[in-house]
């Protein structure tokens, strides 16, 4: 028979370590109907069913609990109980019951969720990373995520970045107005950084068409080197070499390739 070595009180609940080998969480409330001591000889396994008879109700009421907060993935679900104290084999029957009551669907739980984050222009690999971290089947986020359209996510993307650009004060670095796009749609996806580049572009075509006596092209270099190290950092040097391209010809009237990044 286990043994008791090791009781610790923790925030509502005891900690109870079984034999140096096996440590279980269990609620204060219980741990006070049926109290150990440290030292005592105990069945594991009848505790375990004498726990899981206790637990199933107060366990099933704080699942239903969070789900009336708001949706969760069955992962969720899971790690909460588990966190709180629950036996593994209550938390089991726990999802079994919300899972046959219609009460827990990840496949439901992804399409909300793409739903409310794609509301927020989140980007699609951004929103696939929260479905993965929250325990959802990858042919479910699958499914979920297809509802995501690429144009308009796309063009999502553009205003965004070209908010920003309006935003960005007359006298600023073009390398910092960059930096500071690309890190906004990072955040959003990694994806989407493309846009931020084509927004860097429009930006050098504006100070070469608006500049009279060549007063803006210092800045027209400043944003070219700009665009050139984002480009590099992003791994997109072809983005580059075929604006610079673009650029040449539209400042020659035609003219043979640039060179590479």
């Amino acid at each position: 028979m286990d043994i008791i070595t090791r009781i610790t009180r923790q925030r509502g609940k005891m900690q109870i370590v079984i034999s140096e080998q096996e440590t279980i969480v269990v609620p204060l409330s219980l741990f006070r109907e049926r109290p150990l001591t440290e030292g005592q000889p105990i069945n594991l396994e009848e505790y375990d069913n004498w726990l899981m008879v206790r637990q199933y109700r107060h366990a099933l009421d704080r699942a239903i609990a969070c789900l009336a907060a708001r949706a969760h993935s069955k992962h969720e679900i899971e790690q909460k109980l588990l966190r709180v104290g629950y036996r593994p084999c209550t938390v089991e029957m726990v999802l079994y019951k919300l899972e046959r009551e219609h009460l827990l669907n990840d496949a439901d739980f992804a399409r909300q969720w793409v739903e409310a984050r794609s509301g927020r222009k989140l980007g699609r690999s951004r929103i696939a990373q929260e479905l993965r971290r929250k325990g959802i089947d990858a042919d479910e986020a699958e499914e979920a995520l297809s509802a995501i359209g690429e144009d308009a996510q796309l063009a999502d993307a553009i205003a965004l970045a070209e908010k920003a650009a309006v935003r960005a004060k007359s006298d600023e670095d073009p390398r910092k107005t960059y930096q500071r796009i690309a890190a906004m749609l990072a955040r959003r996806d990694a994806d989407l950084v493309r846009p931020a580049v084509a927004q860097l572009c429009a930006r050098i075509r504006q100070f070469v068409r608006d500049s009279l006596g060549g007063q803006y092209f210092a800045k027209a270099l400043d944003a070219l080197v700009a665009l050139r190290r984002g480009c590099v950092a992003e791994d997109e040097p072809a983005l580059f070499n075929a604006f610079l391209l673009e650029l040449r010809q539209h400042c020659s009237g035609g003219g043979e390739g640039a060179d590479d990044a």
